[in-house]
């Protein structure tokens, strides 16, 4: 089933990830979206390269797929289909991509 997700912060709904298989590896891909290659300790190389945000728009765009298959590469059971990227009001990079789970 294909699922849209990005890296914009909002709250987590708990109760939907124990019932439904399918939605906690939504949230497992949006953590790992969320997450900046290096920061997490003893394993340095899980999430996205953060070399993204320095980027011209048009490179960065170019690049994020590849980026962002690599970042899902610890939830298994998806893998990016498409994945965009833009730059928000604020200046940070907003990546939106569909991912296809399969549960």
């Amino acid at each position: 089933m294909l699922y849209t997700i990005n890296n914009v912060l909002e709250p987590i709904a708990f109760e939907e990830l124990a019932s439904e298989p399918e939605k906690r590896v939504v949230q497992n891909c949006k953590n790992l979206l969320m997450t900046r290659r290096g920061e997490v300790p003893y394993d340095r190389m899980r999430g996205l390269n953060a070399e993204l945000e320095a980027l011209p728009i048009a490179e960065a765009q170019e690049r994020i797929l590849k980026d962002v298959d690599i970042a899902l590469a610890w939830e298994p059971r998806a893998h990016a289909v498409m994945a965009n990227c833009r730059y928000s009001a604020s200046g940070g990079l907003l990546i939106e991509c569909v991912i296809d789970v399969e549960v």
